[in-house]
């Protein structure tokens, strides 16, 4: 089917494929109103000397720089994000280092506000923490462990609704795809309606036809009637006029009188013996 065809289904169907597109809209809006939205939380913490006098303070893993790509490490191990999520929070967060740098970044994705902030303040807490503890296990001096401030605390950074106009766009594409199909065959089908109805009777007629057309055979199971008066034989009554004219050749024959027999066309009989009269 080409595209001047759809067209015409399509307008000539309007009826069916306007309330199916007014659907489609109506479930687009239902499924964009039911998806969250989503807020992404970020935040922004650096790697300082504990010493101020110090200009490159080393940690039990080297530098500023290698402790934060350390800590990236650490943080993204899956026993530490199944910890986060036992908490009721985001277990898909990004913690990402700066390249040559101690700045390290936090990034959570959460349905709620409440939720992204939460997650990030906690995977911030638990960067100082680690870094604590490993700096304390490796028996550096307080004056010269590193410390993490944070830059930039956390606070939603985005709003995010590429989910929400996804599934909107998902559910508009599919129904207007299924309006047109169904406008189509709904086209389809009232045609073949209409060409049923007119089939039988063109049919009906042309058989009608054929039997008109052609003489009934004896085969044919139409019983021949024979004429006694007119010797004709295998005559079919297939019609009023056929029988009108039967009727007048019948009455016709039924009022001519009967012919007198000729005198001498018949031989008596010669009686034997003696007549009445004496004669032999």
């Amino acid at each position: 089917m080409d595209v001047w065809r759809i067209t015409v289904a399509v307008v000539r169907r309007w009826y069916v494929f306007l309330p199916l597109l007014a659907l489609t809209l109506l479930a687009a809006l239902q499924v964009g109103a039911a998806t969250p939205t989503q807020h992404q939380v970020s935040a922004t913490a650096i790697l300082v000397a504990g010493d101020a006098s110090s200009e490159e303070q080393t940690s039990a893993y080297g530098g500023r720089s290698a402790t934060a790509e350390v800590l990236v490490v650490v943080l993204d191990a899956p026993e530490v994000r199944e910890a986060i999520e036992a908490e009721g929070l985001v277990r898909d967060y990004e913690v990402r280092a700066e390249d040559d740098l101690s700045i390290i970044d936090f990034v959570a994705l959460g349905d709620t506000r409440a939720e992204g902030l939460a997650t990030v303040t906690a995977v911030v807490d638990l960067a100082r923490q680690e870094l604590a503890e490993r700096q304390t296990a490796a028996d550096i001096p307080p004056g010269d462990r590193l410390e993490m401030q944070v830059l930039q605390p956390p606070h939603v950074a985005e709003v995010v609704a590429e989910g929400k106009l996804r599934n909107m766009a998902i559910v508009g594409v599919l129904g207007a795809a299924l309006s047109l199909l169904a406008a189509i065959l709904f086209d389809d089908i009232v045609g073949l309606l209409k060409h049923w109805k007119r089939h039988p009777r063109r049919r009906a007629t042309t058989g009608k036809d054929d039997v008109d057309a052609v003489p009934n055979s004896p085969d044919s199971g139409d019983e021949a009637t024979t004429d006694p008066r007119d010797g004709s034989r295998g005559r079919t009554e297939s019609g009023p006029d056929e029988q009108e004219t039967a009727s007048i050749l019948t009455s016709a024959a039924d009022d001519t009188p009967p012919a007198t027999p000729v005198q001498g066309s018949r031989t008596d009989p010669v009686q034997v013996g003696n007549s009445s009269d004496g004669h032999p």
